[in-house]
């Protein structure tokens, strides 16, 4: 929060030389820039400013003509009693300080050389100056206090519209967070209030001023701790004469008592809306029975309008039959407090609905009824349902009965006769035990006289019935005292025929004993009960010994805790579950045992036994828990691994196998080999199998085979392949290790390309390089005998066949079987600029019109350059040739001799030339750049009988 700047403080000077009050002046405010100072030369001039506007202090000298300093002190102590006043003087005596003090000057300085002393008595001016407002200031503040007080307002405010300096009293600083040593200006004060309310807050002031009346408005205070409040203000303005000089205002927070109203607002809308959409009847009552309010639900059911309802009497919405009755209730609950009554409600189309009304006294303060509350609740789904109870108790599968104390029957249900022959009638009067099997009557008497005893008891029991034919059925009986309830007045015998659950549980007990697992049955509390011979034998104990142990007894301590919660899941009638854990036999042995456990609850839900077959899995967790490890080992290769069973079918691939094959896990499983091997391929794995398999065969075999992926090329792989341990002579299966050798098998026909090109080279030197250069050795020699018959001249042009040769071969070896990097090229351009730069005597060129292909161009461009010099050497000086489109490449033709069909093929031959002066390497060069391109190059007979050298295969971008 900004503090206010300090205000300007009005000094009046008083000394009878003008120089002196002139240069007190300039240094005063130049020490002070808040300080404005007026001057007097003479006491009685001072006292006629007093009159005007009292200065905030006064600066006196003492010697002065017809009034001295002291005198116009005492002169303005009469009317201004506290106001400041410093004598500022030359004359330094005891004296006249003493006659100062008694005089009651609020400061004494004495006059010196040098300006120090302006500086010293701006400070005495400021200090008294500031004394005087603050106990002006807290002389208000406690006036205010009291005033906001005794009106019971939170705070207080007074502001003076000169200044524009307020006074706030601790209420109001509390509230808006102001801390007692900050004082705020109007500005600041209204900058304390919610944006949206400042301009407001500035107009109510302003209208306050202007009409000189007190205003009053509710705006929001954000204090400093960044709450807001909502606050009730009042301004009431103070004049002097016409003008208001102050407004004095009380604040009172009534953010509490807005946000009560709100609450009340909010609570009345959510009881009406809540009563609104009740399904029952609301309603209130004046004492004289009319209808005073009501739910929206009471016309939506009556068919009346709210204006036919209003002041209605309320027995007119009823029978005649039922008025009476609904009169008396009404009177009941307006003299006794409450009352319940049934009737049937008449709409307004004569409908009759079933509805029980419950209505309650309504009072005021002084215990005054004013009327009635009551609510109409529908019956028509609870008579329904009493219908639907009595069919359901005509038609249950269950005999209901009722006896009194000595077990006599009251009533039976239906189902009797259905169920044990009897007619329903006919036994009423008996007494229940005459039905009851000998060996079973005295523990149902027992429980019976138990459940009378005790109302809570409820026992549950079975007991055997006598049917009308002579035979005993099995029930299970559940008893029910209600002979207080005047509505039943007997004890209520609920039996169910578990016959056929009897003969189920003999014929599971013999099961029980014959099963080949262990097999225990625990008891209520998970204790044991029984267990046959498997378990005894796996468990070490005998039944006896474990007759009424816990479960605790044989499960290892590592393994409690998460049987416990097993077990209790069984005895929440959770139903089976399935658990694996460790037990210790009573010799101290563990093993792992697989549990399946079963409730056994009864028609109520409540678990009567829990039944539990196991058996020993110790081996086979322990081979589980290796077959673990070797997945983890497995999954940690980066090579491909499958298991084929039996049958022949993948079982398991890791997840390198499926990113190899690109097939995903669902589809490898259960297919066989042939999903990405061809007929080779499996034929082959199935011969290394089979040597495996034989008597003498080797554990382990490698073989290369070539996968066919989901997509994208083949994949050469070496497959290392071994069988599954198995016992006997039944085959388990075999695990194999796929490792991709593709770029070794490529890098293995490089290589042999790359030797058989070094062989090729080989033999050229040897061969084709020796002749042209034993030729010029003859010459030379032939020369140097003295022979000059043309033998340099031989000799120079044998040299030159044999650099021909040697560029060739050069450009043999250099050039790769493969082109790494392809660009756009004009095939017709290029035809035309390698025409340019090849010796083609008086040659012709014819080229077709361009189209743009992916080649090498500086490898492309050697395949014209060769087979240029080609169509020259071999078809004259004139010959043309002619550069032309085909479908899938070009075709370069030439009107030369041609080339016999017989030696076609072997025109591509390293060293094969017709031409005397050919190195016989050109078109071999052809051939190889061809092939680096993945194209193909053929020789046919052209139209005019020439040669017609044909590239396919080649990608055309025009297209």
């Amino acid at each position: 929060m900004r503090l206010s700047a300090r205000q300007e403080i009005q000094i009046l000077h008083v000394d009878d030389e003008p120089s002196i009050t002139d240069l007190t002046a300039t240094f005063l405010e130049r020490e002070d820039d808040q300080f404005s100072v007026e001057t007097a030369t003479s006491a009685d001039e001072g006292l006629q400013h007093l009159g005007d506007r009292p200065p905030d202090c006064i600066v006196s000298d003492y010697n002065m003509p017809s009034m001295d300093g002291l005198e116009f002190l005492q002169a303005v102590r009469e009317d201004y009693p506290d106001l400041p006043f410093i004598l500022f003087t030359g004359k330094g005596s005891e004296e006249v300080a003493s006659d100062a003090i008694s005089a009651d000057v609020t400061d004494y300085l004495q006059k010196k050389s040098g300006t120090e002393q302006y500086e010293l008595l701006a400070n005495r001016i400021r200090n008294a100056v500031d004394a005087r407002r603050e106990t002006k200031r807290a002389d208000r503040q406690e006036k205010l206090m009291r005033l906001t007080e005794f009106a019971g307002d939170t705070g207080g405010f007074e502001l003076d519209m000169e200044s524009e300096t307020l006074l706030l009293t601790d209420g109001t600083r509390r509230l808006a967070g102001v801390p007692e040593d900050a004082h705020l200006n109007l500005e600041e004060a209204i900058e304390l209030y919610h944006p949206n309310d400042q301009p407001d807050v500035r107009e109510t002031i302003n209208r306050t001023l202007e009409a000189g009346e007190q205003t009053r408005d509710t705006w929001r205070l954000q204090t400093r701790d960044n709450d807001e409040r909502l606050v009730d203000v009042i301004m009431t303005p103070a004049t002097d004469g016409d003008d208001v000089t102050t407004i004095r205002g009380a604040i009172h927070d009534i953010t509490e008592r807005k946000e009560r109203e709100r609450e009340l607002r909010a609570e009345r809308q959510f009881i009406e809306q809540a009563l609104d959409t009740l399904d029952d009847l609301f309603y209130v009552l004046n004492p004289d029975g009319t209808l005073r309010r009501w739910n929206d639900r009471v016309p939506e059911i009556t068919g009346y309008s709210d204006e036919e309802l209003a002041d209605m009497d309320a027995i007119d919405l009823f029978l005649d039959g039922d008025r009476e009755t609904i009169a008396g209730a009404i009177e009941t609950t307006l003299a006794d407090g409450e009352a319940t009554v049934e009737a049937d409600l008449r709409t307004a189309d004569g409908e009759r609905l079933p509805y029980e009304f419950a209505g309650a006294q309504l009072t005021d303060e002084d215990g005054t009824v004013t009327g009635l509350v009551g609510v109409g609740r529908d019956l028509t789904e609870r008579r329904q349902r009493e219908r639907r109870f009595q069919a359901l108790v005509e038609e249950s599968n269950d005999v209901i009965s009722i006896v009194d104390t000595e077990g006599v029957f009251q009533y039976q249900s239906p189902s009797i006769e259905r169920i044990l022959g009897y007619d329903p009638t006919e036994t009423i009067g008996d007494t229940a035990w005459e039905y009851v099997h000998p060996d079973d009557r005295a523990d149902l008497i027992e429980a019976f006289e138990r459940g009378v005893a005790d109302p809570d008891a409820n026992p549950l029991m079975e007991y055997r019935a006598r049917h009308a034919d002579g035979s005993w059925r099995w029930f299970e009986a559940r008893g029910n005292n209600q002979l207080d309830n005047p509505a039943v007045e007997g004890y209520i015998i609920n039996s169910r025929d578990v016959t056929e659950k009897k003969e189920r549980e003999q014929e599971l007990s013999l099961f029980f004993e014959e099963s080949p697992l262990g097999a225990i049955q625990w008891g209520e509390e998970f204790q044991f009960e029984r267990m046959n011979d498997r378990a005894e034998e796996i468990l070490g104990y005998s039944e006896t010994e474990l007759h009424g142990e816990p479960w605790e007894r044989i499960v290892a301590d590592d393994d409690r805790e998460r049987v416990g919660d097993a077990v209790e899941s069984l005895l929440d009638a959770d139903g089976g579950r399935r658990v694996i854990n460790d037990n210790v036999r009573k010799d101290g042995e563990t093993l792992t045992c697989e549990w399946h456990n079963r409730a056994v609850t009864d028609a109520d839900g409540t678990v009567e036994s829990v039944f539990s077959k196991f058996q020993d899995v110790t081996e086979r967790e322990r081979r589980k828990r290796e077959l673990q490890e070797y997945e983890t080992v497995i999954e940690g290769l980066s090579d491909a691994v499958y298991v084929v069973d039996e049958d022949g079918r993948f079982r398991y691939v890791n997840d390198e196998f499926t990113e190899l094959v690109g097939y995903d896990t669902e589809t490898i499983i259960g297919n066989t080999p042939s999903l990405i091997k061809d007929g080779n391929s499996v034929e082959r794995a199935e011969h290394h199998l089979g040597r495996l398999l034989s008597s003498n065969g080797p554990e382990t075999v490698t073989f290369e085979v070539t996968i066919q992926p989901r997509t994208g090329d083949p994949i050469v792989c070496e497959d290392h392949m071994c069988v599954l341990p198995y016992d006997g002579e039944e085959f388990d299966g075999s695990v194999g290790v796929l490792r991709d050798i593709t770029e070794h098998k490529q890098y293995e026909q490089e290589l042999e390309a790359q030797n058989e090109r070094l062989e090729e080279f080989a033999s050229i030197v040897s061969h084709d390089l020796r002749n042209p250069l034993g030729v010029a050795e003859g010459h030379i020699k032939l020369a140097e005998g003295g022979d000059e018959n043309g033998h340099p001249a031989k000799a120079l042009d044998a040299i030159a066949r044999s650099q021909a040769l040697i560029d060739d071969l050069l450009t043999l070896a250099r050039e790769g079987d493969q082109v790494d990097e392809v660009e756009a090229v004009d095939l017709g351009e290029l035809a035309k600029k390698s025409w340019q730069s090849t010796e083609t005597a008086q040659a012709t060129l014819n080229v077709d019109e361009s189209e743009l292909i992916e080649a090498d161009r500086d490898r492309l461009r050697e395949i014209f350059e060769n087979l240029y010099r080609n169509a020259v050497e071999h078809g004259g000086g004139d010959v043309t040739v002619h550069v032309g489109a085909m479908e899938d490449g070009f075709c370069v033709a030439d009107t030369g001799s041609g080339i016999p069909e017989s030696a076609r093929d072997e025109i591509f031959e390293a060293g094969y030339s017709t031409a005397d002066d050919g190195t016989g390497f050109g078109l071999r060069i052809v051939e190889q750049i061809t092939k680096a391109h993945g194209w193909e190059v053929s020789v046919i007979e052209s139209k005019e009988g020439g040669a017609r050298f044909e590239i396919t295969g080649i990608r055309k971008l025009s297209d």
